[in-house]
């Protein structure tokens, strides 16, 4: 719900990105049983997403800090290093 709210609400691309990346992670890892209901419930996506969508409010500058594109760039590479080609 949040991303969709994100994207009506003409966020930026790269907080877009960071949100879908959160549902994936989640969606990813939901899929294990028993350990994906685990770390649902710690991970909370939705959660983090809410939380982006509010410093997206909050900040609207060109800026972003340097802890989001490392997590970004990390979870891309994670994506490439363990696609099936």
């Amino acid at each position: 719900m949040a991303l969709i709210a994100a994207a009506r609400a003409d966020c930026r691309e790269f907080f877009l990105a960071r949100m879908a990346l959160n549902i994936l992670i989640n969606e990813a890892v939901g899929i294990i049983p028993v350990v994906g209901d685990a770390f649902s419930f710690w991970f909370k996506s939705n959660a983090r997403n809410y939380e982006l969508l509010r410093q997206h409010a909050r900040w609207f500058c060109d800026a972003h800090p340097a802890g989001d594109w490392l997590f970004v760039s990390l979870v891309l590479g994670a994506v490439s290093v363990f696609s099936d080609r």
